[in-house]
């Protein structure tokens, strides 16, 4: 299989024409467009490690969500930190394909999965694309409501590493949530419009916490990381069931959550 078939694959998954204007989704290495594709490694996005990793797992493809080309580059760089890495990787031979916000807007992308994974049910997207089933954010509801605790436990047990943070007042339960994974602190507001008890999303800024406590709306930062790091998965799943035996598909099991422990005794 050539990695044009497999592209292929990934965009009936993941439409590019779903992504929003400013976004890269779509090749950003080619490294042989004739190589044989047998190994694919999916990831939240390319690090040193999950370069590491694809060397050792031998795959040719690496599949992630965060493009690792985001703005227009004038050079390739030795020195630079991407520049060393996009080197790295055409030396060994691995390219890069990125489904960003096409695979957030996706039918059964990062958004779906996540609202799938709360147990919500009547999922539909905030703010429906052209396509089918498909659009940014989502908003489902619980046949019976949930106390807030018990959400919270479910929301922790669906997202990855995460310090969850509440802002504004919380509900005693829970029965329409709204959400959007990465950072969507920007839709919170039509969240509250749309009856939302409580809005998931990350990158909860301060003035964005301030504004929904004066709202007297709850709403959840449960980590750009934390809401994202199920791409790998969800996309592993997705590409094995379109591309059968021919090709292997293995979601990245390296740790590149980019944040520590709080330190219980420091000495300055």
């Amino acid at each position: 299989m050539k990695i044009s078939d497999v592209i292929d694959a990934i965009r009936r998954i993941s439409p590019e024409d779903l992504q929003e204007e400013w976004d890269n989704s779509g090749i950003q290495i080619c490294a042989d467009k004739d190589a044989d594709i047998s190994r694919v490694l999916t990831a939240l996005e390319i690090s040193d490690s999950v370069i590491d990793e694809a060397i050792s797992e031998q795959v040719e493809l690496i599949v992630t969500h965060h493009p690792l080309i985001f703005k227009k580059t004038g050079q390739i760089d030795d020195n630079d930190i991407i520049g060393k890495q996009i080197i790295r990787l055409i030396r060994a031979g691995i390219s890069v394909y990125s489904s960003h916000t096409a695979f957030d807007s996706a039918a059964s992308g990062t958004n779906q999965y996540l609202a799938e994974q709360l147990g919500l049910s009547g999922i539909v997207p905030m703010y429906p694309a052209e396509r089918e089933n498909c659009g940014m954010g989502r908003i489902g509801s619980y046949d019976k409501p949930v106390s807030f605790n018990e959400f919270i436990r479910i929301l922790d047990g669906a997202c990855g590493k995460n310090d969850i943070r509440i802002a504004g007042k919380a509900p005693e339960t829970v029965r329409s949530v709204s959400l959007c994974t990465g950072s969507g602190a920007e839709f919170m507001r039509d969240a509250y419009e749309m009856g939302s008890d409580v809005y998931v999303t990350g990158d909860v800024k301060y003035h964005d916490a301030r504004m929904a406590d004066d709202m007297g709306f709850c709403v959840i930062d449960a980590g750009h990381y934390g809401t994202e790091v199920i791409f790998a998965e969800n996309m592993c799943e997705q590409l094995e069931n379109a591309l059968g035996v021919d090709v292997t598909v293995i979601a990245s099991g390296t740790d590149i959550y980019p944040f520590s422990d709080p330190v219980e005794d420091r000495s300055y």
